[in-house]
C-alpha cells in the first residue's frame, strides 16, 4: 500500500486530484461573465464624484421618479415633415406604453402632447423626429431585456422607431465586449495548441498545454468574478480579456521552456524517472521569477484609486495560479508519458544557432555611441511624436447595426450631437426654489450656461423649452405698462382737449352780452307795454269819438267802423297782454342769466384750474412714459421676475412639476451640447460648466446650494480625468517594480536600467506606430482608452519573460561584462524565432475578429516586440561597453584636459 501511495506521489497524481476539485469547484461557483460585466463592468466613479453627488440628489427626488433612469423612444420619418398619420401612431405606440406602465416599471411618460412647454424639446426643427420619453425604474429589471422589450413596443408600420439611452448604449457595449471575449478564448486556446503543435510536432503537447492553459484560466476567471461578486472587487468589462491574455501569453512561453528543457533532457538520454525532475529544477527558477515579478506589479495596481486600473489587480491572482499550474500539471503528464510525451517525433527538436542577434551585438560592442545614436534616431522618433490621442466614447465600439446606436445618431442628427447625451445640473437648496428670488437666479443660471462656447440649448424651470418664456421678464412686462400707460395719458390728453372744448362754449361774455340784450329787451318791452296802453288809450277814444259820429252819419260806415275799431281794440288788448308777459318774462330771464353767468365763471374757473392739471399730468406721464421705454430696452430689464399669482397658474405650475423635486427644493437644468459625448472639446466644456456654475452662484440667495452635475459627457470626463491622473503611476509602478526586480535578480543595477529604458522606448514606438496604422487602415484618429490598459498586460509580460531570463544569465555570469555581453545575446537569439512566433500566434488570433481595440492591441503588441528584439542586443552590447569604456577613460580624460 506504501509502494501504491509513493507510486502515485512520484507520479503527482495527488496534484492531478487536486487540480481537479480546484476546476470543479471553479466552474460550479463561478458568476456568469456576461452578468457581471454588465452590472459591474463601467468603471465606478468615487462617492465624491460629481455623478455620484447627482444620483445622491436624484434618489430622493421624489414625484415617483427615485431611482428611474431617462429612456427616449425616438421616432424618425426619413421622407421628410411627420404626417397626420404618423403622429397618430405615435399617440397609439403612447397609449400603449400607458396601458403597460407598471409591467415595464415606467414611471413617467413626457410627451409633446402632455407637456407643450418642451415641444421644442421633444420636436425636431424640420418636423420630421419626435421624441418620447420615458423614465423608468431601476427596479424594473435589467437594461438590456428592458431595452428589448420596449423597442419591440415602439415599432410602427410607416416610422423608424428606436430606443436609445447612454444606460443602454453602456449595456449594448458590454454585451458586445463579452461576446467577443467568448469568441477571443476560443481562437486564443486553439492557436496556443497549434503554436505548440507546431514547434514540438506532437500530438500529446497542444492536449496537455490546453488543459494546463484551461484550467488557470477558469480558475483565475472564478475568483476574480467571485471576488466581485461576493465582495464588491473593482471589475472592468476588459478583465476577463486581460486574464486570457495573461494567461495564454505567459502560459505559451513558460509552457515552450519547460518542454523544450524536456525534450533536451531526453535526447541527451537522461533516466526517465529523473528527467522530469530535473527538467522542472532548471526552469522552476525562471518561471518563479516570472510569475512574482508580474505579481507584484499587477497586484500593485490595488493601491491605485480608479477602478478600471485597480480591477487589474485581480490578475495577481491570475499569475499565482498560471504558476502553480504550470509548476505542477505539465510535469503530471511528462512524468507519465516520458519519451510518448512528444509522439510521433521526440527527437527532432535540434538547437540551430542563429546568428542574427549576435550580429546586433557586434555591431553595438563594434560602435557603441553609434549604435545607441543610430536605434535612438530610428525609434526615437516615434515614441517622442506619441500624442495621447485616446477615445472616451463607448459609440465607437458598437456596430452600425445597433438600434440604440442608430437612435443616438439620428437624435443627432435631427437635434445637435449632444442631444442623445445631455449633461443634468442638479441644484439642491434648503429653501423651496419656486420663489420670485430664486427663480430669478436659476433663470440667470440658465442664460449664462446657454451663452457659453460649445452649449447649444438649455432647459429648466424657468425656460422649460429652451427659450425664455418672454412675459415673465421685466422689459415684456414693462412694455405693456407702457402700453398701458400710454392709453391712459392719450385719454388725459383727450379729457383735456374736451375741457378745453367745453370751457370754450362757457365764454362767459357770450353770456354777458346776452344779459345785456335781455336786459335791453326788457326795457323795450316795458316801453312796448306803455305805448300799447297809450295807443289803447287813444283807440278807446276813438271808439268813444266814433260812437258819437255813429250818430251823425250814416248807419252802415258807422258799422263798419265800428268794427274795425273793436277789432283793433281787441288786439291791443292782446298785445298788451302778450307784452306784459313778455316784460315779466324777460326781467326773469334776465335775472336767470345773471345767476347762471355767475356760476358759469365759477366753472369756467374750475375748468381752467383742471385744465392746468391735467397739462401737468399728461407732462409727468410722457416723462414716465419716455423713462419706462428706455428702461424696457436696457439690459438692466432683462430680468426674470414672476408675480405670485403668475407663479400660480396652471401652466407654470406643470413647470414646477416637471423640473422641481417633491418638496420644491431641489431643481435640475438639462444641459445640451453642440458635440457629442466623445469629443475632445465636449469633455472640456464639463470641466468649465462645473466653474461657471459655482462662479455664477456665488453671491446669490442659492450660494450654499448643493450643485452636482451628471450625463455621459461628465461620467467620461470623470474618467479621462482620473485615467490620466493615474496612468503615470501605472506606468511608474510598472517599470519601477520591473526594474526592481530585474535588478534584485541580476545584482546590478545599471544593466537593468539599459533593458528597461531599452524596452520602454520600444513600447512608446510601437504604441505611435499602432496608432499610425490604424488611422490608415480604419481612418480612426483615436485609440480606446482601455486599450493602454489592457495593452499594458501583454507588453508586461514580454518584459519579464524576456528580461528576466536575462538578468538571470547575467547573475550566474562568471565572466566579465565585455566578455558575457556577445556570447548572452548571441545564446538568447537563438531562441529568438520562437519568442517572435510564440508572441505573434498568441495574439494573432484577435485580429480576426475584427474588433478595433483588440485589433489595436494586436499591432501594439507585435510592433513592440519586434522593435525590442531589434533594439535590445544592440542597446545591451552598446550601453554595456559604454559602462565599462568611459570610466577607463576618465584619467586620460583629466589628464589632457
Amino acid at each position: 500500500m506504501q509502494e501504491r501511495i509513493q507510486k502515485l506521489h512520484d507520479y503527482r497524481i495527488f496534484s492531478l486530484i487536486v487540480w481537479l476539485v480546484v476546476i470543479f469547484i471553479a466552474i460550479i461557483s463561478m458568476p456568469k461573465t456576461s452578468t457581471i460585466v454588465q452590472y459591474f463592468g463601467q468603471p465606478q466613479l468615487t462617492s465624491t464624484s460629481q455623478p455620484a453627488k447627482a444620483q445622491k440628489i436624484k434618489n430622493v427626488w421624489g414625484r415617483d421618479l427615485n431611482g428611474t433612469y431617462t429612456v427616449n423612444a425616438v421616432f424618425n420619418n426619413p421622407k421628410g415633415k411627420l404626417t397626420t398619420n404618423q403622429q397618430i401612431e405615435i399617440a397609439r405606440v403612447v397609449a400603449k406604453l400607458q396601458g403597460k406602465q407598471k409591467f415595464y416599471g415606467i414611471k413617467k411618460i413626457t410627451t409633446a402632447t402632455n407637456t407643450p412647454e418642451a415641444k421644442n424639446q421633444l420636436i425636431s426643427k424640420d418636423q420630421s423626429t419626435q421624441i418620447v420619453q420615458l423614465a423608468v425604474t431601476r427596479e424594473q429589471g435589467t437594461v438590456r431585456t428592458l431595452s428589448k422589450q420596449l423597442y419591440s413596443q415602439v415599432q410602427t408600420a410607416s416610422l423608424k422607431a428606436y430606443v436609445t439611452s447612454p444606460e443602454i448604449i453602456n449595456d449594448n457595449n458590454n454585451a458586445r465586449i463579452a461576446g467577443y471575449i467568448q469568441i477571443a478564448a476560443i481562437i486564443l486556446f486553439i492557436f496556443a495548441m497549434i503554436t505548440l503543435g507546431i514547434l514540438f510536432q506532437s500530438v500529446a503537447v497542444p492536449i496537455i498545454s490546453l488543459i494546463t492553459l484551461l484550467i488557470s484560466y477558469v480558475t483565475s476567471l472564478s475568483l476574480a468574478n467571485n471576488l466581485t461578486y461576493r465582495g464588491n472587487f473593482p471589475y472592468s468589462e476588459y478583465l476577463p480579456l486581460a486574464i486570457l491574455l495573461g494567461t495564454i501569453i505567459v502560459g505559451t512561453f513558460e509552457l515552450f521552456f519547460i518542454y523544450r528543457r524536456f525534450k533536451i533532457n531526453l535526447v541527451e538520454g537522461m533516466e526517465a524517472p529523473a528527467v522530469t525532475s530535473r527538467s522542472m529544477r532548471y526552469v522552476r527558477y525562471p518561471i518563479i521569477a516570472v510569475g512574482v515579478v508580474l505579481t507584484l506589479i499587477f497586484g500593485s495596481f490595488w493601491f491605485l484609486p480608479f477602478s478600471t486600473i485597480r480591477s487589474f489587480s485581480s490578475l495577481a491572482l491570475t499569475f499565482i495560479v498560471l504558476t502553480l499550474a504550470i509548476l505542477t500539471i505539465p510535469p503530471i503528464f511528462m512524468g507519465m508519458l516520458e519519451e510518448n510525451f512528444f509522439w510521433p517525433t521526440a527527437d527532432r527538436l535540434k538547437t540551430t544557432e542563429r546568428h542574427f542577434w549576435g550580429r546586433l551585438a557586434k555591431f553595438g560592442l563594434w560602435q557603441p555611441i553609434v549604435a545607441v545614436i543610430v536605434v535612438l534616431y530610428l525609434v526615437g522618433p516615434f515614441a517622442y511624436s506619441y500624442r495621447n490621442n485616446l477615445s472616451y466614447s463607448v459609440m465607437d465600439n458598437l456596430t452600425t447595426e445597433n438600434q440604440a446606436a442608430k437612435g443616438a445618431k439620428v437624435l443627432a442628427a435631427h437635434f445637435s450631437q449632444g442631444k442623445a447625451t445631455p449633461v443634468s445640473v442638479y441644484i439642491k437648496s434648503d429653501k423651496r426654489l419656486d420663489s420670485a428670488n430664486a427663480l430669478y437666479q436659476i433663470d440667470n443660471l440658465t442664460t449664462k450656461l446657454k451663452s457659453m462656447p460649445g452649449v447649444q440649448s438649455v432647459t429648466s424651470l424657468t425656460q422649460p423649452d429652451g427659450m425664455p418664456v418672454s412675459q415673465n421678464y421685466v422689459s415684456n412686462q414693462l412694455l405693456d405698462l407702457n402700453q398701458d400707460l400710454k392709453g391712459a395719458n392719450d385719454k388725459l390728453k383727450s379729457l383735456q382737449s374736451d375741457l378745453k372744448d367745453n370751457r370754450s362754449d362757457l365764454d362767459v361774455n357770450t353770456l354777458k352780452d346776452i344779459n345785456d340784450s335781455l336786459t335791453k329787451l326788457a326795457t323795450s318791452a316795458s316801453e312796448l307795454s306803455s305805448d300799447t296802453g297809450s295807443v289803447q288809450s287813444q283807440v278807446s277814444s276813438i271808439t268813444s269819438a266814433a260812437n258819437q259820429t255813429q250818430q251823425s252819419n250814416s248807419a252802415r260806415r258807422t258799422a263798419a267802423y265800428n268794427r274795425q275799431v273793436s277789432a283793433l281794440a281787441t288786439q291791443l288788448t292782446t298785445i298788451a297782454s302778450n307784452v306784459q308777459t313778455l316784460t315779466t318774462e324777460a326781467s326773469s330771464s334776465q335775472s336767470s342769466v345773471s345767476s347762471y353767468r355767475s356760476k358759469v365763471e365759477s366753472i369756467a374757473k374750475s375748468l381752467k384750474a383742471s385744465q392746468t392739471s391735467l397739462k401737468e399730468m399728461t407732462s409727468r406721464f410722457d416723462g414716465i412714459y419716455n423713462y419706462l421705454g428706455k428702461l424696457q430696452a436696457s439690459d438692466a430689464a432683462k430680468i426674470y421676475f414672476m408675480t405670485p399669482e403668475q407663479i400660480m397658474t396652471p401652466t407654470f405650475q406643470r413647470t414646477v412639476i416637471n423640473n422641481t423635486s417633491q418638496n420644491g427644493k431641489t431643481t435640475m437644468l438639462t444641459v445640451y451640447l453642440k458635440k457629442s459625448a466623445d469629443s475632445h472639446e465636449t469633455l472640456a466644456i464639463t470641466q468649465k460648466l462645473q466653474d461657471q456654475i459655482q462662479t455664477q452662484l456665488q453671491g446669490t440667495s442659492l450660494k450654499k446650494a448643493t450643485v452636482a452635475i451628471t450625463g455621459q459627457p461628465v461620467v467620461q470626463s470623470e474618467i479621462q480625468s482620473s485615467f490620466e491622473r493615474n496612468l503615470p503611476r501605472m506606468i511608474l509602478i510598472v517599470v519601477g517594480l520591473m526594474l526592481l526586480g530585474l535588478m534584485i535578480i541580476s545584482r546590478s543595477v545599471l544593466q537593468p536600467a539599459f533593458w528597461g529604458a531599452t524596452f520602454l522606448l520600444s513600447s512608446l514606438a510601437g504604441l505611435q506606430l499602432a496608432h499610425l496604422t490604424m488611422r490608415f487602415t480604419s481612418g480612426d484618429p483615436q485609440f480606446n482608452w482601455q486599450v493602454i490598459v489592457l495593452a499594458m498586460v501583454p507588453l508586461t509580460a514580454l518584459a519579464a519573460l524576456q528580461l528576466i531570463p536575462l538578468a538571470i544569465d547575467y547573475r550566474y555570469n562568471e565572466d566579465s561584462l565585455l566578455e558575457w555581453l556577445l556570447p548572452a545575446m548571441s545564446n538568447s537569439g537563438q531562441t529568438l524565432r520562437h519568442t517572435l512566433f510564440i508572441s505573434f500566434m498568441a495574439v494573432f488570433g484577435l485580429a480576426f475578429l475584427r474588433f478595433e481595440p483588440l485589433s489595436e492591441i494586436v499591432l501594439i503588441f507585435i510592433f513592440t516586440a519586434i522593435i525590442f528584439n531589434l533594439a535590445l542586443p544592440v542597446m545591451v552590447a552598446a550601453l554595456g561597453k559604454l559602462t565599462v569604456t568611459l570610466p577607463a577613460r576618465k584619467p586620460h580624460f583629466r589628464r589632457h584636459g
